[in-house]
């Protein structure tokens, strides 16, 4: 029996060890989302986001309830940790990160960030240990002296220095932006979802040019007629971009009853 209560002694002082270095090295931050999407703006609704970031160990993901704009998380303190929230759980994000650097204790996401965070989590899903050492803040200024809303950088190119681990002031570079010209499209007011898109208005029978679009899928939305237009812009710009149009989400296209009723839903979540 006495060895058996020095064994169980010498356990609780091997788990009291383990929790302490734990906790020694791990932090709370608080993540906020700071701002609000284009669409969030022009509708007078709020969205829902689908929030992603990679711990120690893989990748996880948090849903916050419309109205729900921060969340307490655990991060390694001597690793970067970087976050993506996704509105409606796609598109242009807006993001952050925690790094040792900045010892922050909140991480505000923004719509500028987004574009950066998001890149970083994909070159993470491969890659978690040069991204886990990058300072966020220093990378963020790099990109916006390319582009201010953080959306038309070469990612390809950033991301192999970053593995490589060969970043320097030649890694951020524009990418190549694409054009289209697109006709037969309802009339009225489209909305992008970048932070410096502007709207463009189709009258009757009206082509529409749109220039300085960048790799990917560029997004807007027509409120009154309650579709999306999506138009996808390769990275080779020798490729032409092509569109097509989708219903919008359904929270843009719920009665205000409906939608109020899922605001008051997000109110029980902790």
């Amino acid at each position: 029996m006495e060895s058996i209560g020095r064994a169980l002694a010498i356990l609780v002082l091997i788990v009291g060890i383990a929790s302490t270095t734990a906790c020694e090295s791990a932090s709370w931050t608080t993540v906020q989302i700071v701002g609000n999407h284009p669409w969030e703006k022009a509708s007078g609704r709020q969205f829902w986001y689908t929030l992603l970031y990679r711990d120690d160990t893989d990748l996880r993901q948090v849903n916050l309830p419309i109205g729900v704009r921060s969340l307490r998380i655990m991060v390694p303190k001597a690793r970067t940790t970087i976050f993506a929230a996704y509105p409606l759980g796609a598109g242009v994000p807006f993001g952050g990160a925690y790094h040792a650097v900045a010892n922050n204790d909140r991480v505000e996401l923004s719509m500028y960030d987004g574009p950066l965070a998001g890149a970083l989590l994909q070159v993470s899903k491969q890659w978690p240990d040069p991204v886990g050492e990058l300072n966020f803040t220093k990378l963020a200024r790099m990109v916006k002296t390319v582009d201010p809303s953080g959306t038309r950088l070469d990612w390809n190119h950033l991301a192999t220095d970053i593995v490589t681990g060969s970043v320097s002031e030649t890694s951020f570079r524009a990418s190549e932006s694409g054009s289209i010209v697109i006709e037969s499209v309802p009339q009225g007011r489209w909305i992008g979802e970048q932070v410096d898109s502007k709207p463009f208005f189709v009258f009757a029978d009206q082509e529409v040019g749109l220039e300085n679009l960048p790799p990917g899928v560029v997004r807007y939305v027509n409120l009154d007629h309650g579709l999306e237009l999506r138009i996808a812009v390769p990275d080779n710009a020798q490729d032409p971009p092509f569109w097509h149009m989708v219903p919008m989400d359904m929270l843009l296209r719920l009665s205000d009853w409906a939608y109020h009723e899922l605001v008051h839903a997000g109110d029980t979540f902790t």
